[in-house]
Order: C-alpha cells, then structure tokens, then sequence
C-alpha cells in the first residue's frame, strides 16, 4: 500500500522521473497493459486514456475529506453502501467509485476506483489546484488486485 501512495505522491507532484521499480511498484501495482514502460506516465497521457476508458456501472460518490466531510454541497452517497457496490463487482461486471478528498489549501483529490471485470482495482487519481485565473490539475493511474476489504485499504498486500 506504501509503494502505490509513494508512486501516486510521486506522480501528482511531478516527480516524473520516479520509476515502477525504484517505488516498489512491481511487487504491488502491475504495470497497466496499455502502459509497459517502466516510467511513470506523463499527467496529459493518463488524461487522455482516463477520458477513453470504457464506461462502468457508477457506486456513487463518497466525500473522504478529513478537514470538513459532507460539506462539498454535493450529493453523496452513502460511504458503506458505495464501498460494498464496488467489492460485490470485482470480477463480475465491473463497476466505478468516486472519491473526493477537499483540501484546506484549495485543492480538490478526486480518485475513481474501478472494479474490473477481469477481477482488476484500477485507480484513477486527478489533483486539482485553482488559483486565481488559473486551474491545474494532475493525473497519475495505478492498478492492483483488490482486498477483502476496498474501504480500508483497497489493494491486496
């Protein structure tokens, strides 16, 4: 788990020259079929493939902000009924979860999880940071075999 959120870090802030294997990515994350280089894709082409991808079932949105949740204005799901929906279609039809986490220094952290059908956990992840005339955001891309428990902590050990 230590190695994804290093690679998702890592990613996000730019730090592109960060490979797989110096994060410890090969034992934890496979590298995405679409994706066999051993570099960390750049923000614009992890867009691009986010933008392409084959639409799932939603299980909703849940808000996992520690400074505030529940106050995005937004309507969330329930956070157990969208985390159950998600674990109840690994492997069977697939399906998404959004997450999103507000910042108090302005950004926003949306991360899509989507079970597969082929019993994969892929993590879309976009960092979002406005400031004034200006909105940059950030995209990094991982995938895992899911836990028991997608909640707590998504990828299997």
């Amino acid at each position: 788990m230590n190695s994804i959120l290093i690679w998702l870090v890592a990613a996000l802030f730019g730090f592109g020259s960060v490979s797989q294997s110096s994060a410890g990515l090969e034992s934890a994350v496979p590298a995405p079929v679409e994706a066999q280089s051993a570099a960390v894709e750049p923000s614009s082409a992890v867009e691009q493939r986010f933008a392409q991808r084959e639409m799932l079932p939603p299980c909703g949105m849940v808000d996992v902000s520690r400074h505030a949740p529940g106050t995005t204005g937004t309507k969330l799901s329930p956070p157990r009924q969208a985390w159950r929906c998600l674990g109840d279609s690994v492997g069977v039809g697939g399906a998404e979860l959004v997450t999103l986490d507000l910042r108090r220094n302005g950004s926003a952290v949306h991360t899509f999880y989507r079970a597969t059908r082929d019993g994969r956990l892929e993590m879309w992840t976009q960092r979002t940071r406005s400031t004034p005339g200006r909105l940059a955001s950030r995209w990094a891309y991982g995938e895992c075999a899911p836990s028991e428990d997608l909640r707590r902590q998504p990828c299997a050990s």
